[in-house]
């Protein structure tokens, strides 16, 4: 197994006894949501909880870009595919993918709850830059896809916050933002995640690489293709689509795709009827959408409707 973090290492400071109290609310934030055995949806779509009463066989599920899992009960062993590397946490740890990757999961002591947060990438990419240009570079580190740590207060702070802000609608588009960049802030500003900072991408081509980002937001719904974006910032296109997937850790085309299912998602909260959603984020096929929707989000945009 390896560790990628020192035993020592913390995102912030280690969680002292007067720490207890942040903690246990974050333990009883999370089994609010945690319903159901299994992954449970929060009204953002990037933050699930998951709860399991019994140790399990190998689950398998995929990543998309960075993500962060806070255990707040029981233990996990996790495995990247196609990666020698593996991370074993329990309550009072954090395992932190640093990229878009296949992972098994093993919940060895249960019962299990955690808190699950997956990072949009251009999010991580503003993140990286504003630390650069505030004059932080990423320290040497290897571009690893896993590593283990402590929690330490700040980011246990930060995610109790965001639970507590999902459950008021305001407070949901308003604050949960926030909470979002705060827990990536210390993830990527933490000495013991440079295997994260050193994951994000080089600082050369990232404002290009930021621009791109843009128009495909402003763009989702047209027919765009990497020569297309490649040409928005005067960038051949496959220097751009290196580039992309260097700062972004995902392709162009994955980024399109997220971009329109986040906007979907958006849209179906708001009452649009799942065929007029799909067409309007640009799928040409109701059956492909649905496919994509339920991947990316666990349940089909049907179900999402009806929740």
């Amino acid at each position: 197994m390896l560790q990628l973090a020192p035993a020592s290492a913390t995102v912030d400071a280690p969680l002292s006894r007067r720490d207890t109290g942040a903690f246990d609310e974050l333990e009883r934030a999370a089994r609010r949501f945690a319903t159901e055995e299994g992954r449970n949806a929060t009204p953002n779509a990037r933050v699930t909880v998951f709860r399991f009463d019994r140790p399990s066989l190998v689950t398998k599920s995929t990543s998309y870009g960075m993500a962060l899992s806070v255990i707040v009960a029981g233990r996990q062993r996790v495995k990247v595919v196609g990666h020698d590397h593996t991370g074993d946490a329990g309550a009072g740890k954090l395992s932190a993918i640093t990229r878009s990757a296949d992972i098994e999961v093993t919940f060895t002591e249960t019962p299990f709850v955690s808190v699950n947060v997956c990072f949009c990438p251009s999010l991580v990419a503003e993140s990286f830059v504003a630390l650069a240009e505030a004059g932080e570079e990423p320290s040497d580190g290897d571009s690893l896809p896993l590593f283990v740590s402590d929690a330490g207060p700040r980011l246990v702070g930060a995610l109790s916050r965001m639970l507590a802000a999902l459950s008021d609608p305001v407070e949901q588009r308003v604050l949960v933002p926030l909470a979002e960049r705060e827990l990536l802030f210390h993830l990527l500003r933490s000495p013991a995640a440079a295997t994260l900072r050193a994951s994000v991408g080089e600082p050369a081509d990232r404002q290009r690489i930021l621009d791109a980002m843009k128009f495909i937001r402003d763009n989702a719904s047209k027919r765009l293709s990497v020569r297309e974006l490649a040409r928005a910032v005067a960038m051949s296109p496959s220097h751009f689509a290196h580039r992309f997937s260097d700062v972004t850790r995902v392709s162009p085309m994955r980024y399109l795709r997220d971009v329109r299912l986040e906007t979907a998602r958006t849209l179906l909260a708001n009452g649009e009827r799942v065929n007029a959603a799909a067409r309007a984020v640009g799928f040409e096929s109701a059956s492909h959408f649905t496919r994509e929707f339920k991947r990316r989000y666990g349940q089909s945009p049907t179900t999402f409707k009806v929740r």
